[in-house]
């Protein structure tokens, strides 16, 4: 971590810092600076900021840098690189704060898309230059695969995180400024927001019957009646279902980390009830007596009694991500006319928080940080039983 540099209370009088001013660059067009301060042993030290985009912009940043040092306030550039800052410190710090499936987006896109490009160099020596030039690479051929750019919105979330990670740079003292906001992110101008189309009522019924003797038909038939989402229907368990009032308690979801089932808390952090129908306490019923005889078929050592509703073949719960696959492939049966992505028609209002995500802001409990802060408690999020 950086240390302040000591001063004493006027500003230096070294040559460059009686003289520094602002000077543009004409490779780049852009606008920096090269100022003197002073270290405690009396030795002189340069300190360097560039990617500004006017002379006002940099001479505002020169003038903080000299109040900074007669204040005994000034920041010495961090020695350390993007990459031993976001694994050393900045992922260690927000994993606590953020939702498991939230914190593998972020290291997954700092893996993937940013290391490669910007994580060898310094923390203190990345520009909004280097940021504009990573967001038209990745726009050119970001794709893993190497065939194209990623999208618009994928980009746009990458800015976000790189964003928000340099803000918390700035917080805990590593950087002066943040150059993501001087980089800005990529536009969308004249990018189609692509929303799925969800079935009709008529393509989700003759889904269904097409899929009705399929091994996972009765998770789809609860999904589509109750409109619960894909993880809480995986996670929904026989303690939770009454069918004599028919209620299922939605209090838990199954979510994918890193192709990894992990048991945790609803998306909303709330328990809710959901009432089910004549034909969703039909299906359940028939299913509970199926299940029944599976086990007694596969016998005690070959089953896992875990208690949940839709399970595979040894009672285990359904993977989620695994579940997509499957439906994919009932999809094509012969049996199934539906021709679009499968997408159930929406029980749930759109809020405010999706419309987040759809836009590609980065979803998370919480919305800076400043602190590194303690581990998140055991139990909070535990693998899948």
């Amino acid at each position: 971590m950086t240390t302040a540099i000591a001063t004493t209370d006027r500003a230096p009088t070294t040559p460059r810092a009686a003289t520094a001013a602002p000077k543009k660059d004409p490779a780049t067009g852009k606008w920096g600076f090269v100022c003197d301060v002073v270290s405690p042993d009396g030795r002189r030290h340069q300190t360097r900021r560039k990617g500004f985009a006017t002379k006002a912009e940099a001479q505002a940043a020169l003038d903080r840098v000299r109040t900074s040092v007669r204040s005994n306030s000034y920041v010495a550039p961090s020695t350390l690189t993007l990459r031993e800052f976001a694994e050393g410190k900045w992922l260690p710090a927000i994993r606590s704060d953020v939702a498991a499936t939230t914190f593998s987006t972020y290291e997954r896109a700092l893996r993937h898309h940013v290391f490669p490009t910007l994580g060898g160099l310094r923390l203190s020596a990345i520009g909004p230059e280097d940021l504009k030039a990573l967001h038209a690479e990745l726009l050119e051929g970001g794709r893993r695969n190497g065939q194209g750019g990623l999208s618009v919105a994928t980009v746009r979330l990458i800015a976000t995180i790189v964003g928000r990670m340099l803000e918390d740079a700035v917080g805990w003292d590593f950087l002066v400024s943040n150059p993501a906001k001087r980089a800005g992110r990529p536009s969308n101008r004249g990018q189609r927001l692509r929303v799925p189309e969800p079935w009709s009522p008529d393509e989700l019924r003759t889904f269904l019957a097409g899929s009705a003797a399929h091994r996972l038909a009765p998770l789809w038939v609860f999904m589509a009646r109750t409109g619960v989402r894909r993880g809480e229907a995986c996670a929904l368990a026989w303690a939770d279902v009454d069918l004599t009032e028919r209620t299922a308690r939605i209090s838990r979801s199954l979510v994918s980390v890193d192709h990894r089932a992990l048991l945790s808390t609803t998306k909303t952090d709330r328990s809710r009830v959901v009432t089910l129908d004549d034909a969703t306490v039909a299906a359940l019923k028939a299913h509970r007596a199926a299940q029944a005889a599976l086990r007694l078929q596969v016998g005690g050592a070959g089953w896992r009694d875990l208690g949940y509703v839709f399970t595979a073949p040894d009672g285990s719960p359904w993977h989620p991500e695994g579940r997509s696959v499957a439906l994919g492939s009932a999809r094509s049966a012969p049996t199934t006319c539906a021709t679009r992505s499968p997408r159930w028609p929406s029980r749930r209002a759109p809020t405010r928080r999706t419309s987040r995500r759809r836009s590609g802001t980065p979803t998370s409990r919480r919305r800076s940080g400043r602190t590194p802060t303690a581990p998140r408690p055991a139990g909070t999020l535990s693998p899948m039983a």
